[in-house]
C-alpha cells in the first residue's frame, strides 16, 4: 500500500488490509473495509462524507481507453455512496447517495448522478449517463426511473466502523479538516 499520497479526514475508518495507490482522499466519516482496491492510476479519487467501500471491491481511475498515460482530472466520488461486496467501478464521475449492489460493473465511460441504484450483477460499459432517481436492474441492465429518494439508517455507519475497529489495524487519520462537504453537481 502506497499510503504516501492519501488522505484521511476525520471520522473515517479505513482497514490497513486494502491496496490503496496513487493520490486518493477520503472524506469525513468514510469506512472502508479489508480487501478492497482503489487504484488513481489516471489522476485523483476523491471520495465525498461517509461512502461505504465493502470488502474486494475495486475502484479503478483509468480515463478512457486510448488516452494518454500522464495524470487527468480527478474521478470524483460524491458522498453518501455505497459499495457493495464484489463491485468494480471505473466509473467517469459519481454523484451523491447511490448505491452499488454486489458484483455490480461500471465502466469508465459511465457517469452515475445523484440517487440511483446499480442492481447485483449489472455491468455497464457503454458510453452513458445514468440519470437521477434511476435504477439499473435485470440480466439485461434495463433502466427504470423511481419517485423516492434513498437513505440508510442514521447509525449504520457508526456501527460498522465500531466493528471494523474492533476485528482489524485502521489508518490514522492524515487530515483535521476538510474545507467543505463534497457534493458532485
Amino acid at each position: 500500500m502506497n499510503k504516501s499520497r492519501v488522505k484521511i479526514f476525520p471520522g473515517s475508518s479505513i482497514c490497513a488490509e486494502t491496496m490503496l495507490i496513487g493520490d486518493i482522499s477520503f472524506g469525513n466519516n468514510c469506512v472502508v473495509h479489508p480487501y478492497v482496491q482503489i487504484l488513481a492510476v489516471a489522476g485523483p479519487i476523491i471520495f465525498g462524507e461517509n461512502c461505504l467501500i465493502e470488502e474486494r471491491v475495486q475502484i479503478i481511475h483509468r480515463g478512457p481507453p486510448g488516452a494518454a498515460t500522464k495524470k487527468g482530472p480527478p474521478l470524483v466520488i460524491g458522498s453518501d455512496n455505497t459499495f457493495e461486496v464484489g463491485c468494480r467501478i471505473e466509473a467517469r464521475k459519481i454523484g451523491n447517495n447511490n448505491i452499488f449492489e454486489s458484483k455490480s460493473l461500471i465502466g469508465n465511460q459511465v457517469t452515475i448522478t445523484d440517487d440511483c441504484i446499480i442492481g447485483a450483477g449489472c455491468k455497464l460499459r457503454e458510453e452513458s449517463v445514468v440519470g437521477r432517481n434511476s435504477i439499473v436492474y435485470g440480466s439485461n441492465c434495463k433502466i427504470r426511473e423511481v419517485e423516492h429518494q434513498l437513505s440508510r439508517h442514521p447509525d449504520f455507519m457508526d456501527t460498522v466502523s465500531q466493528i471494523l475497529y474492533r476485528n482489524h489495524r485502521i489508518l490514522k487519520v492524515t487530515h483535521r479538516h476538510q474545507s467543505s462537504r463534497c457534493h458532485v453537481r
